[in-house]
């Protein structure tokens, strides 16, 4: 936000959600049928690998069981502009009602 004082309070949220919810809300949004539609009976996998860019094995292959990963790839980076210095930093987390994780970062300039 452009504009803030130092009296202004400014919150950034990041919302981190199941790749294997991801992608089956995707596939039933898609008006086309996307294959595979269902995996053999012995790779005990996930359907709508297609929508997501993941790694295929992340839902299962002959050989393992399915771990969908979610988070954010990669680094995350505070970058601060002008003459604005952070004095201090906190990260809460915490689980909600109903099993929601949330994770709140309290930055002081």
């Amino acid at each position: 936000r452009t504009g803030a004082t130092l009296g202004d309070v400014l919150q950034i949220t990041v919302v981190i959600q199941s790749g294997l919810t991801e992608a089956n809300t995707r596939a039933s949004r898609y008006r086309h049928t996307v294959p595979p539609i269902q995996f053999p009976s012995v790779q005990h996998g996930e359907k709508h690998r297609n929508f997501l860019r993941k790694s295929p094995a992340s839902f299962s292959w002959d050989w393992g069981p399915a771990f969908i990963p979610s988070g954010i790839p990669g680094h995350v980076t505070v970058v601060r502009a002008q003459d604005i210095w952070a004095e201090s930093m906190t990260v809460r987390t915490r689980v909600e009602e109903g099993g929601e994780e949330v994770w709140e970062m309290i930055v002081t300039l």
